[in-house]
């Protein structure tokens, strides 16, 4: 009785440990996908080392100067225009009457009746004349004629480029959508003071133009843009400029080698030409970068 109590409790524990053995989570097994699935080319823009010219080109934002002029306003507000007697372009003299407003009721606000008319200062032409619409009424300190005294204009940009212009430079920019030629001058031509240069790299700094085209109507104020290019490098490698990372100082770039797996290249740079850059080392021609 004991030899088979014994049996029955062998036979339990066999059975338990089978159970065990059979709850026993299986073990993992190793996956068999490639590991370059993640990083093939149809997850990442791919781009290959190219070879060729580089050229960096800057647009710079201009500015025309009050040269000569003189802006001609009102200082009343909501009194009826009777008449603006010039348009953009016309040649004036001194004392000519340009434009002038009406009272109609208004006569007590007025001090001098002479202020209700705007005359030329000198001889010169009319860069701007205010468009008036039927029934619009003054509003005070708005330009409504704008009279120069000369035909050559002064342009201004505020730049990092600075370095770049050189007196004498001849250029072409564009103001009111046409081209303008331009002349690089020094400020004690023109009669303005002159600052020392910028010693931090990158600061701005001011350069000045003259105009070099007669008939020109300008005023102070016109923006214009003018299209420089700052340098220019020949059969060189380079690859978009977004391919390139700075990581703790050193600039990397993700390449895709020949098992299709991405991997980190140190590259050195050289031109940033904006879209592209110039790769001096550590890549080569037809080599694949990971843009994106």
């Amino acid at each position: 009785m004991k030899k088979k109590k014994y049996l029955m409790i062998s036979l339990a524990a066999v059975c338990l440990l089978v159970l065990i053995v059979l709850l026993l989570p299986k073990e993992e097994e190793l996956n068999t996908t490639p590991v370059v699935e993640a990083y093939q080319n149809d997850a990442f823009e791919m781009e290959e080392v190219r070879q060729g010219d580089l050229t960096k080109r800057e647009t710079i934002d201009l500015s025309v100067l009050n040269n000569g002029e003189k802006i001609l306003s009102f200082s009343y507000d909501d009194f009826f225009y009777k008449g603006i007697y010039v348009k953009t372009g016309d040649r004036v003299s001194a004392g000519q009457l340009l434009a002038e407003l009406s009272p109609q009721g208004k006569e007590r606000m007025v001090a001098d009746s002479a202020t209700l008319q705007l005359t030329a200062p000198f001889d010169g032409v009319v860069t701007y004349a205010l468009q008036q619409e039927k029934g619009e009424k003054s509003v005070a300190n708005q330009s409504v004629v704008i009279v120069s005294q000369s035909g050559q204009y002064v342009v201004s940009a505020y730049t990092p480029y600075w370095s770049f212009f050189h007196p004498g430079d001849l250029y072409t920019a564009t103001i009111q959508g046409k081209d303008v030629r331009l002349k690089v001058v020094q400020e004690e031509e023109i009669g303005v003071e002159k600052f020392p240069a910028p010693t931090e790299e990158g600061a701005p700094a001011r350069v000045y133009f003259l105009t070099q085209d007669e008939g020109l109507l300008l005023h102070s104020g016109l923006p214009g843009s003018l299209d420089v290019t700052l340098d220019t490098r020949t059969n060189v490698l380079y690859i978009p400029s977004k391919a390139v990372n700075l990581v703790n100082g050193e600039e990397i770039v993700y390449v895709e080698d020949a098992d299709g797996i991405r991997t980190i290249q140190s590259v050195k740079t050289g031109m940033d030409a904006g879209k592209y850059i110039e790769i001096t080392d550590g890549l080569s021609l037809g080599d694949k970068v990971i843009v994106d």
